[in-house]
Order: structure tokens, then sequence, then C-alpha cells
């Protein structure tokens, strides 16, 4: 099968799945399961959305004058509400393709057209609420969650192709829960450059010692 790699977004694609392999071999993730990894994701992320609601109240929302959060420009570096959008598109593409190659729909699974998409994709999303962001990646998240707990061991070894790599389904699940980690840290970080430190230096420091980061 030709591979695509060596074109502009084939090697953003390649690029792409190597984050995610590497994260994915952090050794601090031992016997957790897959279906815990993604359910942790999802409750982390509940509680950032959560702090960005107490930050940026009505009127005053991300962004918007008067907010206590910016936005900052960038498409890896963007603000709470990019990062948001860029976990909402991508769960549901890694997420279908787990199911794809589980329940034999396809054995090819194109994530070019999702990354060749995804920055324009990202900014019009932004305008979204985090709320909304957050119930349409939760869905996913819920979906892929009720899939790994139905399938069998015959299923999550099938062998799919993302491009030059092959992966079975349940690999395909791991990049799945890398992704979602990586954002969540990315989204706490967008979160902890936004805040106005000269408006409240003091809020931030109670907030993060009551531990609403997870």
């Amino acid at each position: 099968m030709k591979s695509d790699s060596t074109s502009p977004s084939g090697q953003d694609l390649v690029t792409f799945l190597t984050e995610l392999l590497d994260y994915g071999r952090k050794p601090s993730f031992g016997t957790t399961t897959v279906v815990e990894r993604l359910e942790r994701s999802s409750r982390r992320l509940e509680e950032l959305v959560a702090f960005m609601d107490a930050l940026s109240p009505g009127p005053g929302y991300i962004g918007a004058p008067g907010g206590r959060l910016a936005r900052f420009p960038g498409q890896h570096e963007g603000g709470p509400t990019d990062v948001l959008a860029q976990v909402m598109l991508l769960s549901q593409a890694l997420a279908w393709g787990m199911w794809a190659v589980a329940s034999g729909e396809q054995d090819e699974i194109s994530l070019t057209s999702f990354l060749n998409l995804r920055d324009a994709s990202a900014r019009q999303f932004a305008q979204v609420p985090p709320g909304e962001l957050l119930d349409m990646a939760r869905a996913e998240i819920t979906s892929a969650i009720e899939f790994l707990c139905l399938a069998d061991a015959e299923q999550m070894g099938r062998v799919g192709r993302i491009g030059s790599f092959e992966f079975t389904a349940a690999q395909m699940g791991e990049l799945l829960c890398a992704h979602l980690e990586m954002q969540a840290e990315q989204l706490q970080r967008s979160l902890e450059a936004g805040w106005s430190l000269s408006e409240d230096a003091s809020g931030w420091r109670q907030a993060t010692s009551r531990q609403v980061w997870p």
C-alpha cells in the first residue's frame, strides 16, 4: 500500500501519531486500562471546563472583553476553547477509527483530512461555548467506552492502517487516550497562561491550592 508520509499532510500525520505514541509510553500508566484512562480524562476535562465557567461567567466569557481568561493565538498553543475544539474534532476521528477497525468496517483509516481541516475547524468551533464543546467530546468518549466494554479480544486485535502505520483496534484506543490526556494537559496550560495574574494573583494561588486541577 502506497504511503503518503512524504507529503506535507502526510508528515503532519506522522508527527501527530509519533507524539501520541511517545506519550503513551509513559511508565505512569502502569496497568491502567483504556476504559479507566478514558473515564479519567473525561472527568478531568469536566473539572477544567467547570473552572473555565467559574472564571468567566456571563458576558465576560473566554476571550470576551472583561473576561478573566484570554485566548492566545497559535496552532499548538491556542486558548482554552481552541484546545477543546481540538479535543472534540480529533476524538471523533480516533474513536471512529477504533470502532471501524474493530468492527471490520474499515482496514484503512484516513486522518489526513481531519488534520488538514483541524485548524480551520477548530477556529470555527472555538466560537462555541466550552460547555457545548465538552458535551460533544464527552459523547464521543462515552461511545468509545461503551464499545470497549462490549468488544471482544478478536475485534480489538484486528489490524488497520493509518498512513504508513499499522495498529490494532486496541492500540487505536490507546491513541485516543493519549490524545485526550495530552489535550487535557494543554487545556490546563492554556488556563494557566490565560489567567490575569495582575488582576488576581491570589485567586490563582487559592484555586490551585484547593486542587481544582486533577
